[in-house]
C-alpha cells in the first residue's frame, strides 16, 4: 500500500512538471518541506520558499526554448518511484521521501546516482 502511494505522489509530481503547474505540490507538500539538488549547493526549506523557486523555474520553462518532460519510473536498486526529467536529452532524477503520507522531501540528482555524494576534506594521498 505505501508503494502505491508513493506511486501516486510521483505521478502528481510528474503531472506538475508536465504541465508546467506548481500549485499542484501546494497540498502535498509537508510545511517542513526541504529541496536538495546535486545542482545546488544548499537545502532548500520550507514549503512556500520550494513553490516560489518552482513558479520562478517553470515560467522560465515556458518563456525559453528548452522544453521539459516528466515520466515516473520504479528504480529498482533503490526500491521506489522516481520521476525523471528529460530537458533536450538531459536526464535527471527527482526522488521523492515521504513521511505522513506527505512529500517531506526531494533530491534532483542524476538519473543514475542513487547514493548521496560522500564529501571530504581529507587531502588525497599522491604517493600512489
Amino acid at each position: 500500500m505505501k508503494n502505491e502511494n508513493d506511486k501516486k505522489l510521483a505521478e502528481l509530481v510528474c503531472q506538475a512538471w508536465n504541465s508546467l503547474d506548481s500549485g499542484l505540490l501546494e497540498p502535498v507538500l509537508s510545511d517542513d518541506y526541504e529541496y536538495v539538488s546535486f545542482w545546488v549547493y544548499e537545502t532548500m526549506k520550507g514549503k512556500n520558499t520550494y513553490l516560489d523557486y518552482l513558479k520562478g523555474k517553470f515560467a522560465a520553462i515556458k518563456n525559453g526554448n528548452r522544453p521539459v518532460s516528466a515520466s515516473v519510473y520504479f528504480q529498482e536498486i533503490i526500491g521506489k518511484h522516481i520521476v525523471v526529467l528529460n530537458q533536450c536529452g538531459n536526464l535527471f532524477a527527482i526522488e521523492l521521501f515521504i513521511e505522513g503520507g506527505m512529500i517531506k522531501r526531494m533530491w534532483m540528482r542524476p538519473v543514475d546516482l542513487t547514493l548521496p555524494a560522500i564529501c571530504t576534506t581529507k587531502k588525497p594521498n599522491n604517493n600512489g
